[in-house]
């Protein structure tokens, strides 16, 4: 084997083929030293950012409340409206409004009630027991907004209740008197008085209108109070029946209804 190994180191052949050999590697590293590298791509052109300012107050002052307490939540309530709804032209309504709360047990709420008609503020009165009251007058006919508002105390939430209310037209009565009797062909004087029914509030308008059956003997418009005096002249002897008949102001917007009366009078 060595033998073999030094006839081999001594033969022209192999020290050839190790001279091409290191011929080709020069070649090769030659190249790959002059090949041109990849092309750098440029990036993002960076953007100035400016100075931070300096702060105007280095040293703050100390939280004077680090640990506030925090703040209870108000019990909420809810009101309830009490009036009649309807009423007359004329009449005073009178409306309770109850605020109680929403948890049992939680006592009653305290404070101030706000009442508006129609977004009108009307009266503001505290709560008794719960309760506030209200008298509300010269309401004029037809629908109304009433809403009451109940602003709040130290434990209780405020709150917000609505109702609707009707005025309708005053009913009314007509009382109609006379003398008892009078001699034929004199003048009779016969008073007439409309008034509302069921209270003392509120003056009709109109006129009144007296009839012996279908026969109209005189008319006159209503004066002051309600009243007026029609004299009657009587030509024929005997009892008449004479009906007084209200008209209401055909001007007004039908504030009042119409009613009727009777009396008799004797002629001699």
């Amino acid at each position: 084997m060595f033998r073999w190994f030094v006839d081999l180191m001594k033969s022209q052949t192999f020290w050839a083929a190790v001279s091409a050999i290191g011929t080709v590697m020069a070649a090769v590293i030659a190249y790959l030293a002059l090949r041109p590298g990849p092309v750098p791509v440029p990036g993002p052109t960076p953007i100035p950012q400016p100075s931070p300012k300096p702060d105007p107050n280095p040293n703050p002052k100390p939280d004077p409340n680090p640990n506030p307490v925090p703040k209870t939540e108000k019990i909420g309530t809810r009101i309830t409206l009490s009036s009649a709804g309807t009423s007359m032209y004329g009449q005073a309504i009178t409306i309770s409004a109850s605020v109680e709360p929403l948890s049992v047990g939680a006592g009653l709420p305290t404070g101030m009630v706000t009442l508006r008609v129609d977004d009108k503020e009307t009266e503001t009165v505290g709560l008794e027991d719960g309760t506030a009251k209200f008298e509300v007058g010269g309401l004029s006919r037809g629908p109304h907004a009433i809403t009451a508002e109940y602003g709040g105390d130290g434990r209780f939430a405020g709150s917000t209740a609505n109702q609707n209310h009707v005025v309708g037209p005053a009913k009314t009565e007509t009382i109609v008197s006379s003398p008892e009797s009078s001699e034929r062909g004199a003048s009779v004087p016969f008073s007439v008085w409309v008034r509302i029914k069921g209270t003392e509030t509120g003056v009709p308008s109109g006129s009144v209108r007296l009839f012996e059956g279908d026969l109209e003997l005189a008319n006159s418009p209503l004066i002051g109070a309600g009243r007026a005096t029609v004299p009657i002249t009587f030509n024929a002897r005997g009892r008449h029946v004479i009906r007084a008949v209200y008209v209401p102001d055909p001007d007004s917007p039908a504030n009042f209804t119409g009613s009727e009366s009777v009396c008799d009078h004797e002629v001699h």
